[in-house]
């Protein structure tokens, strides 16, 4: 799918000096989001409990349940982002080309909510780098922090383009 509104979107000056919202997302890329995923919803940000992002990095390029970088290693802008679509929680990748293609992927299903019940993200998302079995791939990768009743899990995933999908950056994840 072609989206022009997405190839005239400047990233570099839409997030400059504050961190990045789902309102930086171009509406080309969320369309496609909620066609694929009908009800989809990006958690909020202000549903977290301050114990759950306590030392959270976030930035022009992070934002709790939204991250941008160059996970494609194809020079795309490239979002991830958490949300629901009603009945379950989703992580969903976006590559967006420079000429406006949109290519959405799955990244992985989510509790639908998080240890605090309705209307709590169950994940925060960040860049980290790649660490191990990294050559031959984009160095970004993505951190997924599970909330639950449990506690914290984190767990780092990066684009493997040979199977067109994100894997565990962990030993032996491949």
């Amino acid at each position: 799918m072609v989206a022009s509104s997405a190839a005239s979107h400047d990233s570099s000056q839409a997030t400059s000096g504050r961190i990045l919202v789902i309102g930086d997302v171009p509406e080309a890329a969320l369309d496609v989001v909620r066609a694929r995923w009908p009800g989809f919803t990006a958690f909020s940000p202000a549903n977290y409990l301050a114990a759950d992002t306590a030392g959270a990095i976030i930035s022009r390029d992070e934002g709790l349940v939204i991250v941008r970088g160059n996970f494609e290693g194809a020079g795309n802008e490239d979002l991830i982002i958490a949300g629901s679509d009603g009945t379950r929680g989703l992580l969903i990748a976006l590559f967006i080309s420079p000429r406006g293609e949109i290519d959405a992927h799955l990244v992985s299903y989510l509790a639908k909510h998080g240890p605090s019940g309705e209307g709590s993200p169950s994940v925060t998302l960040a860049r980290t780098l790649c660490e191990f079995s990294c050559a031959n791939r984009a160095q970004l990768a993505v951190s997924v922090t599970t909330l639950d009743v449990s506690g914290k899990t984190v767990r780092h995933l990066y684009w493997d383009p040979t199977r067109r999908e994100f894997s565990s950056d962990e030993p032996r994840g491949d």
